[in-house]
């Protein structure tokens, strides 16, 4: 009767205990085991007494070592580091809770050989860094359904050479960076980047991808050098300077430019550009580049909208002939009307668009404060071009536009 009744029940179920099997532990994903704390459970069968384990494998606390798989049962608040992650590709579940430090150390941090790392699902909030892969070793980092807000730096990857994804997570009020990469490329979907210092900062032949993301009142929301970015369909609201870019090369379509300082700005060697189908608008300039050397490549710039921005829509300042460069299809609509004080060669900043260089063709311009098209220089006539109602005649300087 007593065998009959217990090996009914199985290992799945030791007396009454779910989870717990014969050996003492507590199954987690990947049939990997953690020792659950000491006896609590008794059960008897006639006069023979068993005593098992009881099922809390996942109660940590700070500044533990975790070594396999883990879903967070209980907020924790640190003095020092929160969680120190001893082992590789695991996950790291905070089920919804909150880790909360001094604004000292770590929250989540690699260590020894964990190379790979996934963390979701919570909040990492007050620390010096939030989140940090293994210096030198990461090979990957993918943060999922995360708020990280309220320190230092976000996640810090400096000298990390892996990768790190950042989807459906917010990052706030963080007081240096964000996200911040050397060497890696970095890669946020569908996430929120608001009030921080600087959004993300990658540099040293890294570069960074960001796709349908919010990206709200940061010092700089997104900046490179050295590097690469490729933005698609996000919204910069607000930013002191939306894009900032230098040694490096832009791939910017389908993006929302909205208020703030400079939406994007260019400067030193550029090694390529395409600005494709985005909306500059209300910021102090749309696009600027200045003092750039086109090193590699071509920048062309076409069907984007420049509308009511206080300075000019598109300004283009940098050296050499401008075939490398295309303006196409491109509207400017209400720029110029706070150009502020002219710089120190007289240039007042209020046309739609104004360059040094590039081939225009087929622009509209349109009620702009100085002339709708403002060139100078080796500026090219691509025909095509239209202005009307804007404030200086000629309509256009340096191509012909038609009415």
């Amino acid at each position: 009767m007593f065998f009959s009744r217990f090996s009914s029940r199985g290992p799945r179920d030791f007396c009454g205990v779910r989870g717990v099997d014969g050996t003492g532990r507590a199954r987690g994903r990947r049939g990997r085991g953690a020792l659950v704390p000491p006896a609590v459970l008794a059960c008897t069968v006639g006069t023979v007494l068993l005593v098992a384990p009881t099922a809390d494998a996942d109660v940590v606390g700070c500044g533990d070592r975790i070594n396999a798989d883990l879903v967070l049962q209980t907020n924790l608040v640190c003095d020092g580091p929160g969680l120190i992650v001893a082992a590789d590709g695991l996950t790291i579940d905070l089920g919804g809770h909150t880790i909360t430090g001094n604004g000292t150390g770590i929250g989540v941090g690699l260590a020894d050989i964990a190379q790979t790392l996934t963390v979701v699902n919570g909040t990492i909030q007050r620390f010096d860094t939030a989140l940090r892969p293994n210096l030198w070793h990461s090979t990957g980092l993918e943060v999922r359904g995360l708020t990280l807000q309220d320190s230092t730096v976000g996640i810090d990857a400096d000298g990390s050479w892996g990768g790190v994804k950042i989807v459906d997570s917010v990052l706030r009020r963080n007081t240096r960076t964000a996200v911040m990469g050397a060497g890696n490329h970095v890669r946020v979907e569908n996430s929120r980047l608001e009030d921080n210092n600087a959004g993300i900062v990658t540099y040293t032949n890294a570069g960074t991808s960001a796709v349908s993301s919010v990206f709200v009142r940061n010092t700089v929301a997104l900046r490179t050098g050295n590097g690469g970015v490729d933005a698609i369909g996000n919204r910069f609201l607000d930013n002191t300077t939306g894009i900032s870019a230098s040694l490096s090369g832009l791939g910017l379509r389908g993006n929302t430019f909205v208020g703030g300082g400079i939406a994007v700005h260019g400067t030193l060697n550029i090694f390529g550009i395409e600005a494709r189908d985005n909306t500059f608008a209300r910021a102090q300039t749309g696009l600027l580049l200045e003092d750039v050397q086109l090193s590699t490549g071509r920048i062309e710039i076409a069907n984007n909208t420049f509308l009511a921005n206080r300075q000019n829509g598109l300004r283009i300042r940098m050296g050499g002939v401008g075939t490398g460069v295309r303006i196409t299809g491109n509207t400017f609509r209400y720029n110029g009307f706070a150009p502020g004080d002219p710089d120190d060669s007289g240039q007042v900043f209020d046309s739609g668009a104004l360059a040094t260089v590039g081939t225009f063709t087929d622009n509209l311009a349109v009620g702009n404060a100085g002339h709708g098209i403002e060139g100078h220089d080796a500026v090219v006539d691509g025909g095509g071009n239209r202005a009307r109602a804007n404030g200086r005649t000629p309509q256009c300087l340096g191509v012909v536009c038609t009415g």
